[in-house]
């Protein structure tokens, strides 16, 4: 028997997470995307591949360095970048 390094909870089979890692029991696993339930919470909801630095400082969802775009001590999200960029032109 394993050890679930999130819940703490005996196991006969633990899953690895993608990102992280770390080796989880089936409660705290994602099958579909083969992740851990903590990193599926601070994934990136623009690429889904990477975990999130920030929130879009417009529309509020997490993004990640790649899909993010920082202004002063914010940021936004790619799409409301553009928008805004749209809107001032």
């Amino acid at each position: 028997m394993q050890i679930c390094e999130i819940c703490g909870e005996r196991s006969t089979k633990l899953f690895e997470c993608r990102i992280c890692g770390r080796r989880v029991c089936i409660l705290e696993f994602n099958a579909k995307e083969k992740i851990c339930e903590i990193c599926e919470m601070t994934l990136c909801r623009k690429c889904k591949n990477q975990l999130s630095i920030a929130v879009c400082n417009l529309c509020g969802i997490l993004v990640c360095e790649d899909c993010s775009v920082k202004i002063g001590v914010t940021y936004l999200c790619r799409d409301c970048y553009n928008r805004t960029k749209r809107a001032q032109t």
